[in-house]
Parts: structure tokens; sequence; C-alpha cells
């Protein structure tokens, strides 16, 4: 009997761990992953809330002087957050799903400057057949025009929207 904390019964069990994600991945039926439309959301520093999506009110909603609360923002605001959703089948009822894909969210400004990237090798979705991935971005509110761009294989979302400063 091996030596309690040995490590040698970590083997077997890490080997039957893998053949059970290779045994996910050829039993699954064939994955549709997608991804979905990326959302924002500004963080409101004084209540420590999120914003609604505001990427989906971007005609109607003004990011000028965001960053002191001004323009639509209920409060001022010097962070967002992107939430990229990741759907397996169209409509993400797809079931549990892995693959091995490179999926990218990144947020450029209008200069190409990078301002926040989030990459990954693989995809792993539960059961529910959604996953979400999420990038926060920094003192954001002032950098003027900003795309997020999304990525997974051959897919690819864009948004804009511009957040301006001044007097």
């Amino acid at each position: 009997m091996p030596a309690r904390g040995s490590g040698r019964t970590a083997m077997p069990l890490l080997a039957l761990g893998l053949l059970g994600w290779g045994a996910l991945a050829s039993a699954s039926p064939p994955l549709q992953l997608r991804i979905g439309e990326p959302r924002l959301h500004l963080f409101y520093k004084a209540s420590g809330r999120l914003s609604e999506d505001i990427l989906h009110r971007a005609e109607e909603f003004s990011a000028w002087n965001t960053v002191i609360g001004e323009g639509s923002a209920e409060e001022p605001a010097d962070d967002a957050l992107v939430i990229l959703p990741i759907l397996n089948g169209p409509d993400g009822s797809g079931g549990e799903a892995f693959a091995e894909a490179a999926l990218t969210l990144r947020v450029v400004d209008a200069r190409g400057k990078v301002l926040g990237i989030r990459k990954t090798g693989a995809v792993y979705i539960g059961n529910g057949g959604r996953d979400h991935l999420a990038l926060w971005l920094k003192d954001v509110t002032c950098a003027g025009p900003i795309r997020i761009e999304a990525s997974l294989g051959a897919q690819k979302q864009q948004a804009a929207i511009a957040f301006n400063c001044g007097e």
C-alpha cells in the first residue's frame, strides 16, 4: 500500500480526468459554438453597481463626461466591464461543450492602442449551453472612441462607443 501523501494515486486520477475530457469532446453532438453580441456596463463608483448594457442603447446613450457622471451616466464612472456571451447552438441550448478554439476579446482606442485583452485557447460550456467571458477596462471613460472586437475561429463581433470628455 503506498504511503499516505506519496502521490502514487494521483497519476491514475489525472489520466482518468484527461480521458473524461476526451470522452466529453467525442461523445457530445457536433459543436455549434458561437459568440454572441458583446455587452458593456459602466462601473458606478459611488454605489459600486454596474449600469445596464450601454452598447445596446448606444444611439440614445451619451457617454460625454461619463467620468464625472454627465451625459447619460447615472453617476461617475471610470471603469467598465465588457461581457461576451459564448453559446453552444444557435440559442445556447446545445448543452455542454468543450473545444480547443482560439477565443479573443479585445478593446482598442481610435489609434489602435489595446486598452484590454483576454485570450483563451479552449472553450468550456457547462450543461446550460452558455458561458461568458469578461474583460475589465480601467480608466476607460475618457478614452474617446473605443472598439470592442471579439473572435472565435472565423466568427467575429464588433461594437463601438465614444467615451469623450471635455468642457
